[in-house]
Formats: C-alpha cells, sequence, structure tokens
C-alpha cells in the first residue's frame, strides 16, 4: 500500500473526516438554497427521502407565482449516450428537448424562461445545434 493512498490524500475531506470519526458524523436533514421542486427530487434520489426544504425557502419560493411544476421540471426518456471524444451526447435527449419546447405549453411560451442543465460539453453543443436547425427558441444551456 502506497502512502498517497494510505494517507487518504486521494479522498476529498468529508471522506477522510467520516472514515476517522463515522460517529460525528450527521445527515443534515433541512436545505435551504434550492427550489423545494428541485430539492425534493435530489431528496428521492440520493437522500431517500430524508431531505427537507427548510420553510422560510418554501414561503419564498411560492411568492414567485409560479406552481411549482412551473419552476422546475424534470424529464425522464430512454437513449443510449455516445461517447464522443473525452465527453458524452444524447442524441434522444437533444429531440425530446426540441418536441418539449414546440408541443408543452408552458415551455412552448416565448415568455419563459427556459434553461437545461446537462453535465457534458458535447451534449450542451449538440442541443444547441438542435434547437437552432428546429428554428425554436433558444434556451440556456
Amino acid at each position: 500500500e502506497n502512502d498517497v493512498a494510505r494517507k487518504f490524500v486521494n479522498r476529498s475531506l468529508m471522506e477522510r473526516f467520516c472514515h476517522t470519526r463515522p460517529s460525528a458524523a450527521r445527515l443534515l436533514d433541512q436545505q435551504y438554497r434550492m427550489p423545494a421542486c428541485l430539492g425534493n427530487i435530489v431528496s428521492e434520489l440520493f437522500y431517500e427521502g430524508c431531505l427537507k426544504t427548510g420553510e422560510a425557502k418554501v414561503e419564498r419560493d411560492s411568492r414567485s407565482g409560479l406552481l411549482p411544476q412551473q419552476r422546475i421540471r424534470w424529464f425522464s426518456y430512454t437513449g443510449r449516450e455516445q461517447h464522443v471524444g473525452t465527453s458524452y451526447c444524447n442524441v434522444v435527449e437533444a429531440s425530446l428537448l426540441c418536441e418539449l419546447l414546440a408541443e408543452d405549453p408552458v415551455l412552448s411560451d416565448p415568455s419563459s424562461e427556459v434553461m437545461v442543465i446537462t453535465l457534458y460539453k458535447y451534449q450542451a453543443k449538440l442541443l444547441e445545434r438542435a434547437l437552432d436547425i428546429s428554428r425554436l427558441r433558444q434556451a440556456a444551456i
């Protein structure tokens, strides 16, 4: 075992702390930064439903006048990612985005703001190209 691995240098500070003092680690079960509709998704996917949104954040979100499903929406689809150089892309996702922007009553409204989160640079380029080709309004990618 080499010296670097022994000292946990290849691990985050939090991982090292939890490894050396497991009894001191605690799950923080309240969050105040994300809108509740996004926090609920994160809670279900990563925290088995234990992460709750603080009341102050829920109250601030409700003042926007938008329904929760209009603020942040999560879409599931099936499609295989393709490896492109050091990145990935998914043609099905790009096609789905164009369909949603053309047909969804909320997303197709030109006055609504649309932002898309993707983790891959090539996917962002593919999404931008698909929107450009389809002549749909632009979304922030």
